[in-house]
């Protein structure tokens, strides 16, 4: 603009005449027009100069206040961050990429005994004099360079006076490019709750100590009381077969049925301690559920006809012949339920009755009563019925007997096998016990009355020979004598060792193999005959059955692992004995 106005001068002082003026007139004219053009222009920006100060003066105010007020709620989030960081109980802490403390929170200050401005810049190394763990510093250093988080990472502290258990959690911090600047950790000092744990792992293993202990005493109880009982009920069933005189066979009997009821005693004892300490397990198996009343009918009937009474077994017709489950448990809850009410029926009668009450594609749920005429339960002794160990009262207890086990053991065992239990009663006219099992089909089906269950043949044609390894002179007796009332050879072999000789020399049909025996175990025995006869071509395998007082959860299982065929508890009876061998030498 200046430049115009220099050259509109110039052209006037230069114009000398009117010929001059006419000359520069047109060019003067232009100069006018750009600098009338150019003070409008002028005027235009002045004016939007001023527009756009007092915006940006606006703006300025607007950015001024939401700034203050941005700094101000960061401030207030910074005061509530750094009250949440000091008010953690955890110890809480931040370093940059080369491991020196950014920031760390009270319990952190307080564990190490320094106040922060002490603390930031540091290693902890330099924070803690005796500090040197090489394996967590390579972790932090892992944490920066993959970026990845890393837990539950414990250390143990220790100086003159205790020794302390931290458990930290590392994580990455990382900026707006998601570049790791540093990481953040979060520790607790978990002294106290190892220690606490240190003592569950104690009792845990005190009591399985105890359970063991239990266990085995359990076990030497049962084979201590199972070996003289062999020799009394074996001996006893023995003698039974040679006397003529009704008088003695009469005490004969006496000292069986003893014999029975303590066994029975000891059964119930190892059952109820097998059941509490969930060893007791169960078999699936198909069964011929009638076949297993009419043995429950013919042992009961004894003993009802023994009181005058009756017994009686009815089954629904709708209810399959073959089950499959655990028979022989199911058979122990009728034999203790029909038991029960025999003993405590003095006129009158026993009645089982079964019906089927609920039927699945692949189950059924049968309903059992025991009904009974005798002396009834009062309502306020109904509770106490399935207690261990509990009898109704002092006058029953010593007028009927018995442990209180019984019907604890029924609850137990029916409720194994997904069932319930229960008893109905009024004083003076009788009780029914009833129950109910979830039961599996069976591959072979049949209705009660429909089809005759097989009879199997338990007697043995031939002569065998027998190699009874037992160390117990009584127990040798009982067995040699009941195995030539059977028609057998027998040859004794007083331990393991001289057992597996014997089989070396001469040559068996069947070995009975107890199992604690000196010098070799029964179960070792065994293992040296299988192997002398898959290496030296010995022949056909010989059956081996234990013939053992072991009678705790897993004897029978330890025995089948060590090459045995079979297993039979002491005492046995000659017909279980009779039935197993036959098992082996009936075509």
């Amino acid at each position: 603009m200046q430049k115009i106005l220099d050259e509109l001068e110039q052209k006037i002082l230069n114009a000398q005449n009117l010929t001059d003026f006419q000359q520069w007139k047109e060019s003067i004219l232009v100069d006018i027009r750009l600098l009338r053009k150019s003070n409008e222009v002028s005027a235009f920006k002045s004016n939007r100069l001023i527009r756009d100060k007092n915006v940006l003066h606006s703006l300025l105010a607007r950015t001024s206040d939401d700034l203050k007020s941005a700094l101000n709620e960061l401030s207030k989030r910074a005061e509530e961050l750094n009250t949440l960081l000091f008010a953690i109980p955890a110890m809480v802490y931040f370093k940059d990429i080369d491991l020196n403390y950014v920031l760390v929170n009270k319990a952190f200050e307080d564990f190490s005994g320094q106040v922060s401005e002490n603390i930031i810049g540091r290693s902890a190394e330099q924070i803690f004099v005796d500090y040197h763990d090489n394996e967590y510093s390579r972790i932090e250093r892992k944490v920066i360079d993959t970026g990845k988080p890393h837990y539950h990472i414990e250390e143990r502290l220790s100086d003159e006076t205790k020794t302390t258990i931290i458990s930290t959690n590392l994580a990455p911090v990382k900026n707006g490019s998601s570049q790791t600047i540093g990481l953040v950790g979060v520790s607790w000092d978990i002294t106290e709750q190892a220690n606490f744990q240190q003592k569950l792992v104690r009792a845990k293993e005190a009591a399985e100590a105890g359970t063991k202990s239990k266990s085995e005493f359990l076990a030497n109880m049962s084979h201590e009381i199972r070996t003289p009982l062999n020799g009394i009920i074996g001996m006893s069933q023995i003698l039974s077969k040679s006397l003529v005189q009704p008088k003695d066979q009469e005490h004969i009997d006496i000292i069986i049925a003893s014999g029975q009821s303590l066994l029975a005693l000891v059964n119930d004892i190892l059952d109820f301690s097998k059941i509490e300490a969930g060893w007791l397990s169960f078999e699936s198996a198909d069964f011929d559920f009638v076949k297993m009343g009419r043995e429950v009918l013919h042992v009961m009937n004894v003993k009802a006809q023994e009181k005058g009474l009756t017994f009686k077994l009815n089954y629904a017709g709708n209810i399959p012949q073959y089950l499959n489950g655990d028979a022989y448990r199911l058979k122990q809850v009728w034999l203790n339920l029909a038991n029960n009410a025999v003993k405590f029926t003095d006129r009158g009668g026993v009645t089982i009755e079964n019906e089927l009450i609920e039927s699945g594609d692949d189950f059924l749920v049968i309903k059992t009563k025991v009904i009974d005429t005798g002396i009834g339960i009062r309502s306020d002794q109904i509770t106490k019925l399935f207690n261990s160990f509990e009898q109704l009262d002092a006058s029953n207890t010593r007028k009927y007997g018995g442990t209180g086990l019984g019907l604890a053991i029924s609850k137990k065992l029916v409720e194994m096998m997904n069932g319930s239990i229960g008893v109905e009663s009024e004083p003076g006219l009788g009780s029914v016990f009833w129950f109910t099992v979830k039961l599996k089909k069976a591959s072979q089906q049949s209705l009660p009355g429909k089809e005759t269950a097989p009879v199997f043949n338990s007697r043995v044609s031939k002569k065998i020979h027998v190699l009874l390894a037992e160390d117990n002179l009584i127990n040798q007796k009982v067995a040699t004598y009941s195995l030539q009332q059977m028609g057998f050879t027998v040859e004794i072999a007083n331990n393991g060792l001289e057992a597996v000789e014997k089989f070396v020399q001469s040559k068996y049909d069947l070995i009975l193999m107890d199992v604690q025996m000196p010098e070799l175990s029964g179960f070792d025995a065994t293992r040296r005959i299988r192997s002398l006869e898959n290496s030296s071509g010995h022949g056909a395998r010989i059956p081996i059955i234990a013939l053992t007082a072991n009678a705790m959860k897993g004897d029978m299982e330890r025995c089948i692992a060590a090459g045995m065929d079979a297993y039979l508890s002491k005492p046995f009876q000659q017909i279980d004995l009779m039935e197993l061998i036959a098992h082996y030498f009936n075509d």
